[in-house]
């Protein structure tokens, strides 16, 4: 059967899905969600048990298996997202009421390597973006002191083996090799006076993944995958520029850590003909390691720590695959997943709802040996309520924002499958 697509790992299948879902938040206090942008249809359907393309690599290695000829699969996604903000936001003694909108068009690129070695081995290699995003206020906006602008980018590489012990069952395991550049630019009032204030550095952490994939009959199977978390840091250079003490202030021994959660999805697909298919998972992902994020030695000295106070989430997709002839094929999917955002500690750059998603996609055999997907994805958010408080210096500098909050998203991919030989 010509299956369609193969879901990502979720966390979010789309405000994580997004690129542009990178929240950084009031401040200089950021953070990241994942960005399933591995493959090109994002339905989140099928994650860890479709295992048809080198995709698998990183969505389960254990598929990798399942790959009988060397294969290449180039990924393209384009992501349009908007935050929306309305109320109250002051700092010290200055307020502001009114609305802000963020708006990040991004392209995001990803790539997957498969070969077998023998029947049983095989190998991949994958390179990805499994967290990343920014968002960009225009400068006169309310949301200036809070988070002007920020960007923050995790390339991985993935490598993986896979091997098959029975006809019925696989394992694949291997390490993830994961950069790290993060900006987080805000403005800083004191006395009716502005100041720029600038952050950004770069760092790399080790992670690893493994799973299994067990096939019942040629038309059933049941897969499951686990990648391991990352505790990313970045070194790099922050400035306050002017500063109310005089000149620009700058540091050079600037740093912030993120606590990248670990996550498993467990996976099911069944085909009933050579026409239509089914696909069901459910994923877990342990977001209460994001507790806050505190930057250290910037300009202006170490920040009190940004709570965030995330908590673990849950997320359950799924979808229908139609087979039309050997040269077209069709797929619709749904996602339920839920925020580890609190209405406590929710900031308005990242003012994320529990969320509903619809994803379609189109596959088209171009010849024998190379196929082209695309795939479309919408979620649907909810307004939240936006309640925080950010200190920036202590007794000196305080952030406001009181307020609602909404989060607005589409994204487009496509993706070419080669069977090299």
């Amino acid at each position: 059967m010509n299956k369609l697509f193969r879901s990502l790992p979720l966390r979010e299948f789309c405000s994580g899905i997004l690129f542009a879902w990178l929240f950084l938040p009031s401040v200089a206090h950021a953070s990241g969600v994942r960005a399933p942008l591995e493959t090109g249809q994002y339905v989140g359907i099928g994650g860890a048990a479709i295992a048809d393309d080198a995709t698998t690599n990183y969505t389960n290695a254990a598929g990798l298996t399942r790959i009988d000829t060397e294969q290449v699969v180039l990924v393209g996604t384009g992501v349009l997202a908007t935050t929306r903000f309305e109320g109250d936001i002051s700092m010290g003694r200055s307020a502001e009421t009114g609305k802000a909108t963020a708006n990040v068009l991004a392209a995001i690129p990803a790539f997957h390597y498969a070969m077998p070695l023998t029947d049983r081995i095989a190998i991949g290699t994958s390179v990805t973006m499994p967290f990343g995003g920014g968002t960009d206020y225009p400068e006169d906006s309310i949301a200036r002191t809070t988070v002007l602008k920020g960007q923050m980018f995790t390339p991985t590489l993935t490598q993986s083996v896979a091997y098959r012990f029975t006809d019925h069952l696989s394992i694949g395991a291997g390490l993830d090799l994961q950069l790290f550049w993060s900006t987080i630019n805000n403005v800083i009032e004191i006395n009716n006076r502005q100041a720029a204030f600038n952050n950004s550095g770069t760092g790399w952490d080790m992670g690893w993944h493994v799973g299994g994939l067990y096939e019942f009959t040629p038309r059933t199977r049941f897969g499951v995958s686990y990648h391991s978390g990352t505790d990313q840091t970045a070194y790099g250079t922050s400035t306050l520029e002017p500063s109310e003490l005089g000149g620009e202030l700058e540091s050079n021994d600037y740093n912030v850590t993120f606590n990248f959660p670990a996550y498993i999805v467990l996976s099911g697909y069944h085909e009933f003909n050579d026409r239509w298919a089914v696909a069901l998972n459910y994923s877990y992902t342990w977001w209460d390691v994001y507790k806050a994020i505190t930057l250290k030695d910037t300009a202006i000295g170490d920040l009190p720590p940004g709570e965030q106070n995330f908590s673990n989430t849950w997320a359950i997709s799924g979808g229908v695959y139609f087979t039309l002839n050997n040269k077209w094929s069709f797929a619709v999917g749904g996602l339920r997943d839920h925020t580890p955002t609190n209405d406590v500690d929710r900031e308005i750059a990242f003012p994320e709802s529990d969320v509903w998603a619809i994803n379609v996609a189109v596959r088209y055999k171009m010849a024998s040996n190379m196929v082209v997907d695309l795939g479309y994805a919408h979620p649907f958010y909810e307004e939240v309520d936006v309640n925080n408080v950010n200190v920036i210096i202590e007794d000196i500098v305080e952030i406001r924002a009181n307020g609602v909050g909404r989060l607005y998203a589409d994204a487009l991919s496509l993706q070419l499958t080669w069977n090299v030989r």
